[in-house]
């Protein structure tokens, strides 16, 4: 372990080694059970926990290894998801998972997120983050033009119906809010600092 820690401004996906991606690709592929994957994917944490110590990271995140895929995760906590096979040669085992958006969506499954900071916390005294994708390419991946656009014409209007500008409670850590009053429901509101939070 280095002495000095190095500074990390940007936490996000730690290389999953090949014993793990072809344990997720067949849970995947051929429907195995969720249970067997998630004990895998818990017991992968503290590795990923101390690989990053080891390289002397000051922030570490549980590298995504607590997640099928990093954008899957969304679908997974959204009604009106579609999820479908596409045939891809050039990829592991020839197909991967996609997702379509085909209704209105509402969120099923609240603090997952804080369940990853929560799991990660357990092996390590340092900082500790969540990486989360980005309303932009979660959009990419689940708004599709045929299949979504009865309920959200846009992939822009998809981003802007999740992830909404102006919020009723404060959110983004620290950050003080921008304060402001909406003149024709007569409420006060804060504008979003963290967009990706939205979706937590």
């Amino acid at each position: 372990m280095l002495d000095k820690k190095l500074l990390t401004t940007v936490v996000g996906s730690v290389a999953r080694p090949k014993f793990f991606r072809e344990m997720v690709d067949k849970q995947l592929a051929e429907g195995g059970s969720d249970a067997e994957l998630m004990e895998l994917m818990d017991r992968s944490v503290p590795y990923v926990a101390a690989l990053q110590e080891a390289a002397g990271l000051d922030v570490i995140s549980d590298g995504e290894w607590r997640r099928k895929s990093y954008v899957g995760v969304i679908a997974e906590m959204l009604t009106n998801v579609d999820q479908y096979r596409i045939r891809l040669d050039s990829f592991r085992h020839e197909a991967r998972v996609g997702y379509s958006v085909v209704g209105k969506v509402e969120p099923t499954r609240e603090g997952l997120f804080a369940e990853e900071a929560t799991r990660l916390r357990e092996h390590t005294n340092l900082e500790v983050r969540v990486a989360l994708p980005t309303p932009h390419l979660t959009a990419n991946f689940l708004w599709d033009e045929d299949r979504s656009k009865e309920f959200y014409p846009t992939e822009r209007d998809f981003i802007e119906v999740e992830t909404p500008i102006l919020q009723s409670v404060a959110g983004g850590a620290a950050a003080r809010p921008f304060l402001t009053h909406h003149n024709t429901l007569d409420i006060e509101l804060q504008l979003r600092i963290a967009p990706e939070l939205f979706l937590m």
